[in-house]
C-alpha cells in the first residue's frame, strides 16, 4: 500500500497546479489501487484477530505501519500547508490517504475495538461496509473513497453537458 499511497501523492503534488482531467482520472485509478490494498491489509487483520491470533495480528499491522511511516510523513506535510491545496477533489484524495493509513495505525492500537465493532455487525453486511463502519467509528470519517468518485464522476457529467452545449 506505502507504493500505491506514494504513487498517489506524487500525482497530486504534479496536479496542484495543473488541475488536469487526466491527472484527475490518474489519480483515482491509483486511489483505486490505495482501496484494494487497504482491503486486504485490513482483512488480513480482522481475520486474525477474529481467530484470536492476537499477536500474529500485532506482528502483521506493526510492519504494516512501519511500511507506511514515510508515506504519512509525506502526508503530514501536505496537510501542513492548507492554502496549498485549494481544490476540493485534492484535499478529500489527501484526507483518503491520511485516513486509509490511520486506520492501520487504529487497529493495531486498539483491536479489541475493532472486534467489538465487528461482533455488533450483522451477518449480511461486506466487508466494505464493515471498513466504512470501522472507519467512522474510529477515524470520525464516512466513506471518503466514494466521495472522491463522486467529485470525479460529476465533474465528467458537467463537461459531458458543457460540450453538448457547445
Amino acid at each position: 500500500m506505502r507504493t500505491t499511497i506514494n504513487h498517489a501523492l506524487d500525482l497530486l503534488e504534479e496536479d496542484e497546479h495543473q488541475h488536469s482531467r487526466d491527472n484527475a482520472v490518474e489519480i483515482i485509478r491509483v486511489i483505486r489501487r490505495v482501496q484494494t490494498d487497504y482491503l486486504e491489509i485490513i482483512e488480513m487483520a480482522l481475520s486474525l484477530l477474529v481467530q484470536n491470533k492476537n499477536d500474529e495480528c500485532q506482528q502483521y499491522l506493526n510492519a504494516e505501519r512501519g511500511k507506511l511511516a514515510g508515506a504519512k510523513e509525506r502526508i503530514g506535510q501536505m496537510i501542513g500547508s492548507d492554502d496549498r491545496w485549494d481544490d476540493g477533489f485534492h484535499r478529500l484524495a489527501i484526507e483518503y490517504l491520511y485516513t486509509r493509513a490511520r486506520l492501520v495505525d487504529e487497529i493495531r492500537m486498539f483491536p479489541d475495538i475493532a472486534l467489538e465493532l465487528l461482533e455488533r455487525l450483522t451477518l449480511d453486511q461486506s466487508l466494505e461496509e464493515t471498513i466504512t463502519y470501522l472507519e467512522n467509528a474510529m477515524t470520525g470519517k464516512r466513506d471518503l473513497f466514494t466521495a472522491l468518485l463522486n467529485i470525479l464522476n460529476d465533474e465528467q457529467e458537467t463537461n459531458h453537458v458543457t460540450t453538448r452545449q457547445d
